[in-house]
């Protein structure tokens, strides 16, 4: 059995009454994927961050591309199927 964790906490070391179990580090955003962000209309937004409102830096999904159409600004407009889970 698993030790017990606070909700909404994880430590890198679970411990159990026969051995401990390594769990792999909390996945992470890239920062360095923001520099590829459009910005949008620099009078309105001084960065990617101030158009794009991010809800969790800790969500990490995984899916196929659907789609992928190009726009006139050189933006792309992108459709993914997330796999199950």
């Amino acid at each position: 059995m698993l030790g017990s964790q606070p909700k909404g906490r994880r430590s890198a070391l679970v411990h159990t009454s026969e051995e401990h179990i390594a769990l792999p580090p909390e996945p992470r955003c890239d920062e360095s994927l923001w520099k590829h962000v459009y910005t949008g209309d620099p009078r309105r937004f001084d960065s990617p961050k101030g158009r794009l409102k991010v809800l969790d830096p800790r969500k990490t999904v995984t899916g196929k591309i659907v789609t992928m159409v190009g726009k006139p600004d050189a933006d792309y407009h992108i459709q993914i199927k997330l796999d199950a889970g």
